[in-house]
């Protein structure tokens, strides 16, 4: 038995050594694999690991030790195993590691080469707010004329198709024809406004017929928790029933059922409505649609009309339907060009997975590049990621990562900031790179700027977010880090502010935006846009019960990276046009040529973001009937899980809050599409933290 190993780690196309990469030692061979010791490689790339042995190689007579080599941020970049039976030091020789897996921006999955390679001659466009992203989507539906491939992890549909689309109770509109409703011009939903329902089939109907797929997610009980419960009978059947139902609860369903209801007497076949077969804790999560094999949208939302929205994201919009939910926030990307079919690859992987041997798809050529940017944004090369789930797909029978290693490199190589938007902000590996990113000496001017949920609306996660928040701040503090310097890692919630409108809202409001989007730029040279979120399910495994299931369960992701001027690749727009969209929005300037986001202030562009905040903030002090611009407010610096916007405004505002008359709403009104009419008189109040005296 082994108490060292020796080594030396080198870029395997010309011996330069990886100087600071870390190796880790860990026992692979006892029931929960566990760190040994984790030593960094010097100048020369050489290491030296020391580490006791224990009662497992004397029990057993061996043990197996993987050595992992590491990146500055943690990212593992290559590994390999040893058994350990001999005494003496174990002498691992030279470790050679391809250079693109080691270093730069672009995703390998281990293979050494840019996987799937990069994708250049790209038409894109950058869809903020499903007023305009669904109007993109609706364009492409009116337009398609050979083919329309649909993937979604949730439609709402109610009943069956009726020839008079008057007589239906529609329940997701794309697009609303003129006049717009609004909350002060109420009307209901026309044949003239656009649902998908009858996009689709108006394009089936066409002479020749466009060929509609349409696949959504369905769950199952899988095989990874019924592993579970065959280990521990009691325990993990329990697992198995919580499970299902919590996912219920989540949304995570399927709207199969009713999807193939509405169109069981249309011309659309049945065979083309098909059920993604998925993990509850892993769904087919990303949300796509491929029209004429030409073009590609990465729709960020469901279709569940709550999700509709604008810039204003106004607390009472009848455009979002029945739904109760604060306002909405997403992000989308729509493409076109040659990446479409490596799109189209990942949609062609689930839909066979599924679909009848005679359905199956084939590969599409790939379009050619793009001369004429037509509707769209910019020109760009562009990178496609997934994440898959190990044991769904025969290939790749261990599923992906690429999502995550996307990320990792992103914060390994960015030198001024990087900007994370994201529904989720939960997995350990990124927080563990963001921390190595803030308290590495050689970037001391990296920013780091967070805007994320205030309540995200799966259990354990709004705490699981505040710790990794805490460990992030803890980190710079352990690492000597003065307040100033900590000062670059900036944390931020979304919210709507109305004033007082008598008599029926005799107070101002306030309202958090729920973030739904995917979003992170890096240095304005990288940027991803996409389904993943900043979690475990997302990334590398679904962290709720991991330790009982058999395999990683993830969800199928799908996230372009858009490179600018990086990897040999020419110069894009795109990166900043994202950033200068969703920065002009936030903070409330004037829109995305605000001479403010041209240059960062001294301190990076966190400070922008500080400023904004803040000020946000001192207004609702002093004044909450006026409304300002901003609509970020700082992230709570509190030792506690706060839940609700209340809990939020208290921690931020202090005990004055209560005494300033500002309502914290956490439900809107729901509106009835076809009758024209509010379904509720007022929008919901977020209760008092501690009830008044003599109150019941």
């Amino acid at each position: 038995m082994s108490t060292s190993a020796t080594g030396q780690v080198l870029v395997d196309e010309d011996g330069t050594p990886l100087v600071g990469y870390t190796v880790v030692a860990r026992h692979m061979s006892a029931l929960f694999p566990s760190d040994l010791t984790a030593r960094p490689t010097d100048g020369q790339g050489r290491f030296t690991l020391t580490y006791d042995g224990d009662f497992f190689v004397t029990e057993f007579g061996h043990r197996t030790i993987e050595f992992r080599v590491l990146d500055r941020v943690h990212r593992r970049v290559t590994g390999l195993e040893r058994e350990d039976v001999e005494p003496g030091p174990l002498d691992l020789g030279v470790i050679r590691v391809p250079r693109a897996d080691a270093t730069g921006w672009l995703v390998t999955l281990g293979k050494g080469t840019p996987t799937p390679p990069v994708s250049t001659g790209n038409a894109v466009g950058v869809l903020v707010d499903n007023v305009v992203a669904w109007k993109k989507v609706a364009d492409l539906l009116r337009s398609a004329r050979t083919s329309v491939e649909f993937m979604q992890l949730f439609y709402d549909i109610h009943g069956r198709f009726n020839a008079d689309p008057t007589k239906e109770d529609p329940a997701i509109v794309l697009q609303f024809a003129p006049p717009v409703p609004s909350a002060t011009a109420l009307r209901a939903v026309t044949a003239n406004d656009d649902r998908p329902e009858r996009l689709l089939l108006t394009a089936v109907g066409r002479t020749p017929p466009v060929d509609v797929r349409i696949l959504l997610n369905r769950p199952v009980i899988d095989g990874h928790l019924i592993g579970a419960s065959l280990v521990l009978p009691g325990l993990g059947l329990l697992i198995v029933i919580i499970g299902g139902l919590i996912a219920q609860a989540l949304g995570a369903g399927t709207s199969l059922d009713e999807v193939r209801e509405y169109f069981a007497s249309t011309p659309l076949p049945a065979k083309h409505i098909q059920g993604a077969t998925t993990s509850v804790f892993g769904p087919t999560h990303a949300k796509l649609a491929i029209v004429d094999g030409t073009t590609a949208v990465s729709i960020a939302s469901p279709f569940d009309q709550g999700y509709y929205g604008e810039a204003a994201h106004a607390i009472d919009d009848p455009r979002r339907g029945g739904a109760d939910s604060v306002p909405i926030h997403d992000v989308s990307f729509a493409v076109t060009g040659p990446v479409v079919s490596v799109v189209h690859d990942t949609y062609r992987l689930h839909w066979n997975a599924v679909a009848d041997a005679a359905d199956q798809i084939p590969a599409i050529t790939a379009p050619p590049p793009q001369t004429n940017l037509g509707d769209l944004d910019a020109f760009a090369s562009l990178q496609v990621v997934r994440t898959l789930g190990s044991g769904r797909f025969t290939d790749p029978a261990d599923g992906e990562k690429g999502v995550l290693e996307a990320y990792l490199r992103a914060i390994a190589n960015a030198q001024t900031f990087i900007y994370l938007e994201n529904q989720y902000f939960t997995n350990d590996a990124i927080g563990t790179a963001l921390a190595h990113a803030l308290t590495d000496p050689q970037r001391p001017d990296l920013n780091v700027i967070l805007l994320m949920n205030i309540n995200p609306d799966i259990p354990c996660y709004p705490r699981w977010q505040r710790k990794l928040v805490a460990r992030i701040k803890e980190a710079m503090q352990k690492a000597g880090q003065s307040d100033q310097q900590r000062r670059r890692f900036g944390v931020f919630t979304r919210w709507t502010h109305e004033a007082a409108a008598p008599p029926d809202r005799p107070n101002p409001r306030i309202a958090p935006n729920y973030l739904h989007s995917k979003v992170a730029i890096a240095d304005n040279q990288w940027a991803t846009v996409g389904s993943a979120n900043l979690d475990g399910a997302s990334l590398d495994f679904f962290q709720v019960l991991h330790a009982v299931q058999f395999g990683d369960v993830r969800n199928s992701e799908l996230n372009f990276l858009v490179l600018n001027g990086i990897e040999q690749q020419p110069p894009t727009t795109a990166v900043d046009l994202l950033r200068r969209r969703l920065w002009a929005e936030h903070l409330g300037l004037a829109g995305p040529t605000d001479p403010q986001l041209d240059t960062a202030p001294a301190g990076g562009w966190v400070e922008l973001w500080r400023a904004q905040a803040d000020a946000k903030l001192a207004g609702l002090k002093t004044n909450p009937g006026i409304v300002l611009q901003p609509a970020i407010l700082p992230w709570p610096d509190v030792d506690e899980t706060l839940n609700h916007p209340r809990e939020h405004l208290a921690a931020l505002l202090g005990k004055a809050q209560e005494a300033l008359g500002l309502d914290p709403i956490i439900g809107s009104r729901r509106f009835q599409f076809k009758q024209g009419t509010w379904r509720d008189k007022t929008a919901e109040l977020d209760p008092p933290l501690v009830e008044e005296e003599g109150s019941p």
